[in-house]
């Protein structure tokens, strides 16, 4: 996966910042083990797009690195958000996912190709 690392360390970091201010947000303890959980999920986001859709060729970027599946996605999360049927520890877990989803496609829309806007 060429850039996997960029994507991996800028995830990690995405993941910590985001985790502290979840806590602020919801006025909770720092705790380092959900710390650690928080982080290493938005590093495994950001691995997805790469798994979708391979970095074989230049140009590899198609729905799942576009600006449309971003979108998508960030609107699918916050129905699940408001779904209360839906555990806590799940939406959790969903949304550090989608933090790391969304961090590769900020990095990916930063190179000189961008993002497609659907495909």
């Amino acid at each position: 996966m060429p850039n996997a690392k960029e994507h991996v360390i800028f995830a990690a970091g995405v993941g910590l910042v985001g985790y502290a201010a979840y806590c602020a947000f919801l006025d909770r303890k720092f705790d380092i083990g959900e710390a650690l959980l928080a982080t290493g999920t938005c590093v495994l986001g950001s691995l997805v797009p790469d798994a979708v859709e391979p970095a074989l060729h230049p140009c590899h970027r198609s729905v799942a690195h576009s600006v449309g599946a971003g979108a998508l996605s960030v609107r699918t999360m916050s129905e699940a958000w408001r779904n209360t049927k839906v555990p806590a520890d799940l939406d959790f877990l969903l949304g550090f996912l989608l933090l790391g989803y969304v961090s590769h496609l900020v990095l990916d829309a930063r190179t000189p190709k961008g993002l497609p806007l659907l495909c």
